[in-house]
């Protein structure tokens, strides 16, 4: 019944946590200027150019290239960003007021204040990377030399006769033992071979449980 009567009683909550996660820009950020007004139809002359490059035949025959010409300056520019005459004109329009607007206000302008904004923070990201590559080169190198440590440590307590199953001393010793097997040999070098042998495994063991 309560929830009947109040059925919006969870919109707070819910515009809240909307606010949480906004995209919007923050207040403080810094605005960036706006684009300068059109220029008066009369101070630059209009043409119309078949396009070029890729776009197929819409592109190629088709007057669709917008050439604009400002008379006080002489900026020539020509638009050929989309295949629609229309949009290429509103856009050649807005270019030639931003270049007109560079060449007479300069550093104040909105285009070399744009274009600093994204020097910045495409030099920022770049740091940024070059940072976080090198931590993964260290952390890499660091977890070499710890690998490294950990080798020498292990082979500190190995036994001396021990390299590997297949090759050194090991071998030697096993092919030796396994030769003397039929025989009752108690030579001092057959009883080294032997608490080497055992010594090896036990070892192994030791490895294999932990």
């Amino acid at each position: 019944m309560l929830r009947a009567l109040t059925p919006y009683a969870w919109a707070p909550r819910a515009t809240a946590a909307a606010r949480l996660i906004s995209t919007a820009a923050p207040q403080w950020a810094k605005a960036m200027p706006r684009r300068p007004a059109p220029l008066p139809e009369e101070e630059f002359t209009e043409a119309f150019l078949c396009g070029s490059g890729p776009g197929g035949q819409k592109i190629n025959k088709t007057s669709s290239a917008v050439q604009l010409k400002h008379l006080p300056t002489g900026i020539v520019l020509k638009v050929q960003a989309t295949r629609s005459r229309s949009q290429n004109r509103k856009i050649a329009r807005e270019m030639l007021a931003e270049r007109v607007e560079l060449l007479e206000k300069g550093p104040q302008s909105r285009v070399a204040i744009v274009g600093n904004v994204k020097a910045k923070r495409k030099s920022s990201a770049s740091k940024k990377s070059k940072r976080k590559y090198k931590a993964l080169d260290d952390a890499k190198a660091a977890a070499i030399e710890a690998s490294k440590a950990a080798e020498a440590g292990d082979a500190a307590e190995r036994p001396k006769c021990y390299h590997t199953q297949n090759s050194g001393p090991h071998a030697v010793a096993v092919a030796y033992m396994a030769a003397l097997g039929a025989t009752n040999v108690a030579t001092p070098r057959v009883k080294m071979l032997k608490s080497a042998l055992k010594a090896c495994h036990r070892w192994q063991a030791q490895s294999q449980l932990g």
